[in-house]
């Protein structure tokens, strides 16, 4: 009704964002006047240059941010305080594409979310709850053994290394205390060398490699088509995010790696100096990773 209201006669079209129903009617009629003063005056930019190619109008600028597991939490909370949310909200909204449906009812998983977001907000604290664990519970159904997880190795640059996944050899589930962890089998092509390690990859090679929700790290434990143990590589990274088809952080350069005889070594820290001296990192993070990777160097359990 309000975009019939403002429309009336005009030429072109509203769309109205999600966001926009929590918006009073004053504030959208506002931003439509200020949307159509834009419009009025590109088409006149337009006719003063019909001739020309380039850019006519420019008002925006964009910026590609990388938000960790906490970060996203944090949203959760803040989100929470105004509108109903289901635990990892933005962690789901982040990860899942258009195609991916939960099985159960062969429905968008982000559509469903918001159902279920929608719908809570009718009903008691213990309702809610049930109506949460289920919607999580649905929503990690495929996180079976032998079901296959991607995994997105985030650099700070921006690039998604997109490194081998593998199949779900063991798993441990308890969504309401956000307890997640799983054991991925990851098989190797013959060739080129373990980072680190020095290691040649050979025929029958594979990992073992283990991921926990929020852990500050992973350990991937490699080993021959014997399945004698070549060595151990311990990636440190921002906290792990898993979803019900992927396991996504951002890579902190620095890392450790474990000999065959159990030594241990810290490699890559001149990555991490890089990534700090650049500010790509808070000082917090930087000191966080450091006193991570020496922690790690000497830990008698790697969890």
């Amino acid at each position: 009704e309000i975009g019939s209201d403002l429309l009336n006669s005009k030429y072109f079209g509203l769309i109205f964002r999600t966001a926009s129903k929590f918006a009073t009617e004053e504030e959208i009629k506002q931003d439509f006047i200020s949307l159509e003063k834009t419009y009025n005056k590109i088409q006149e930019l337009i006719s003063k240059m019909p001739n020309e190619i380039g850019m006519i109008y420019s008002s925006s600028q964009s910026l590609n941010l990388l938000f960790p597991y906490p970060f996203k939490k944090k949203l959760d909370e803040n989100r929470n305080k105004i509108v109903e949310t289901i635990n990892l909200h933005h962690t789901i909204k982040s990860l899942s594409t258009n195609e991916n449906r939960m099985a159960t009812y062969y429905a968008d998983e982000k559509e469903l979310l918001n159902y279920s977001e929608d719908l809570i907000g009718y009903l008691s604290e213990e309702q809610r709850e049930k109506i949460e664990n289920f919607y999580l519970k649905k929503y990690y159904d495929n996180i079976q053994l032998d079901e296959w997880m991607n995994i997105d190795h985030l650099k700070l640059s921006g690039e998604n290394i997109h490194l081998k996944g593998g199949k779900i050899k063991s798993f441990h589930k308890k969504l309401n205390k956000n307890n997640l962890k799983i054991v991925l089998k990851r098989k190797f092509r013959e060739g080129g060398k373990y980072d680190g390690l020095n290691k040649p990859i050979q025929r029958g090679d594979y990992a073992l490699s283990t991921y926990k929700l929020n852990n500050w790290y992973y350990v991937s434990k490699y080993f021959s088509a014997n399945n004698e143990l070549k060595g151990k590589y311990i990636n440190i990274n921002t906290p792990i995010e898993i979803s019900n088809h992927k396991i996504q952080y951002i890579d902190l350069e620095i890392d450790v790696i474990e000999y065959e005889n159990g030594e241990r070594e810290i490699i890559d820290e001149d990555k991490l100096e890089t990534i700090h001296d650049l500010k790509l990192i808070s000082e917090e993070i930087y000191k966080r990773a450091l006193e991570l990777a020496e922690e790690l160097k000497e830990s008698k359990n790697l969890g």
